[in-house]
């Protein structure tokens, strides 16, 4: 995707090129999934090589906070929705108050990149006015707006996953569907942790080129993604009682279908006993040659099966 650009000219934000970022205006630059001749031309102006850029785009990076020659350089992780579970994703910031400039990159689509870009003209206005450092939070807060509603997502998930939970027939997808949320929970906690820790790192003035005055703001940001780890937390812990609970009824029906089987295998085991004794080859053997010993031997197994039946159905073991 090109590299799109905003500046702030006179009280109008407008569309930009890249080359405004020497004009000393509020300059917002941005990239998408960019090529090595765009991460080129941001290696120029940033002061680092393209193989340090790159290492920062990959999905294992964590979020930090750190300085280079002419930028504060910030690493925030952003919420990427799949069919199965949420991963998450570096969106990488270079920002200097002393030149107003903001380049942003991020090797996945960003919506709060479309969402502060979607901003009204007023509203954007009123951001870049505040300086490149304002940019920088809304994004931010954008980007922690969207784990809202990937948690608000996840709960929904949980509520199917508790309403099933007792469904020992579907336990492949109850399961499958529990490991997909509990995964989820576990990668956004571990983003959220370190996002923190980065907003924490802006307020203690370690970026260098940030503006002081605008820091109050991630003060805000600090509350909501504290809100947003203990709903993790709350949603985990549910889970995890879910699974318990689960695997419980599993067991309860299994120990409740072999009392069952061992019930029907006693019914027929005893008319077995019966017919064997009948059936031994003994010349001694009572009823052997009496001719209604056949009805006697069929009477009693049918006696021995209902007491059986009744005595099982009695302890509910049929």
């Amino acid at each position: 995707m090109p590299i799109t650009t905003l500046l702030l000219d006179a009280k109008k934000v407008i569309p930009g090129h890249f080359a405004d970022l020497k004009t000393g205006k509020p300059v917002w630059v941005d990239t998408n999934a960019p090529t090595a001749e765009e991460l080129s031309e941001v290696s120029k102006v940033v002061g680092m090589n393209t193989e340090e850029i790159t290492a920062l785009l990959k999905p294992t990076q964590r979020p930090t906070l750190f300085n280079v020659k002419n930028y504060s350089v910030v690493v925030f992780g952003m919420t990427k929705a799949s069919e199965a579970a949420v991963h998450v994703v570096p969106v990488l910031f270079f920002i200097s108050h002393d030149r107003n400039d903001l380049i942003t990159i991020h090797a996945e689509f960003c919506r709060a990149v479309e969402r502060v870009r979607a901003y009204t003209e007023d509203h954007r206005f009123a951001t870049f006015s505040k300086g490149i450092t304002n940019v920088l939070y809304a994004l931010l807060d954008e980007i922690i707006d969207g784990y809202f509603g990937q948690v608000d997502e996840l709960g929904t998930r949980v509520d199917t996953i508790e309403k099933h939970m007792f469904e020992y027939r579907q336990s492949n997808t109850v399961m499958r569907n529990t490991f997909n949320v509990k995964k989820s929970l576990l990668y956004m906690h571990k983003a959220l942790i370190g996002n923190r820790e980065v907003v924490h790192a802006i307020e203690k003035q370690y970026g260098q080129f940030l503006d002081n005055e605008r820091l109050e703001n991630f003060r805000e940001l600090n509350g909501s993604i504290i809100q947003l780890i203990e709903m993790i937390t709350t949603y985990h812990d549910i889970v995890t009682t879910s699974v318990e609970i689960h695997l419980s009824a599993i067991s309860n029906n299994l120990n409740v279908t072999m009392k069952r089987v061992t019930s029907w295998g006693a019914l027929i085991l005893v008319p077995s006993l019966i017919a064997g004794i009948f059936g031994m080859n003994f010349q001694n053997e009572p009823l052997l040659h009496n001719r209604f010993g056949f009805f006697i031997s069929l009477a009693v197994m049918i006696v021995s099966v209902y007491v059986l039946a009744w005595y099982f159905k009695k302890r509910d073991w049929l």
